[in-house]
Formats: C-alpha cells, structure tokens, sequence
C-alpha cells in the first residue's frame, strides 16, 4: 500500500476504527485510542462502505472553479510556435505563472521540450 510518510492512518487502522464505532463504541472513545480526533474518526465512518473505500484519496479538484481564459491560452500558444521556448521562457516573456503555462501545454502535448521538434531553443 502506497502511504505517505505523514499518513496519521493506514487502510487497517481505519477498518478497525470503522469495526470499533460499529460495536457500539462511541467515536470519542475510539478517537482517542486512536490518536486522532473525533471529526476523523467520523469521516472514515461515514465514507465506509467495504474497505476499498478507506483508501485515502487525492485532493486535487476534480475540475477547475476558474479555468485558464481562452486569451491566455492563445497568447501562450502564439509565444510557443513564434519562440519555441520552454514553458518557464514562455512564463517569463508573457507574465504568467509556469504552472498556467504548463497546465496549458500538456493538452497539446508540448509540455516536454522533446515533443517540441528540431527548431526547438536551448534553454537559457
């Protein structure tokens, strides 16, 4: 199993959690043995529906409240045909963080400087 080294819980620690709230022990009580508090130990409880649902999960958002402007993605798609630069000299010229530029150029496939073809720039 693939946990991070700051993981409070493991898939087992959270199965026995979820077994000791279902036998009739309070959540405060298995809190506390379990070194974590209450809220958790509620949350695992409530996501519990077999054991495969115990694994943690990524926080990233599912979609973005506030994509990237249709403008922002065509300047950077300009600046990269004209200069064939890397995303971090295409951030630079343009004023847009490289996390933008880079979450702009994947989709493209242009994220890698070798996808970029024979014409592209050294970096700098």
């Amino acid at each position: 199993m693939n946990v991070h080294k700051n993981a409070g819980l493991t898939t087992r620690s959270r199965e026995r959690i979820v077994r000791q709230v279902e036998s009739g022990q309070t959540p405060e009580a298995v809190a506390e043995v379990a070194g974590v508090c209450p809220r958790t130990v509620r949350k695992w409880v409530d996501r519990y529906e077999g054991s495969a649902r115990l694994r943690a999960r990524s926080s990233r958002p599912h979609r973005l409240s506030r994509p990237t402007p249709a403008a922002v993605i065509e300047t950077i798609e300009r600046l990269l045909r004209r200069q064939r630069g890397t995303g971090k000299q295409i951030a630079a010229e343009a004023g847009f963080s490289p996390a933008t530029v880079s979450r702009v150029l994947r989709p493209l496939g242009l994220n890698k400087a070798e996808r970029l073809g024979a014409g592209a720039r050294a970096p700098l």
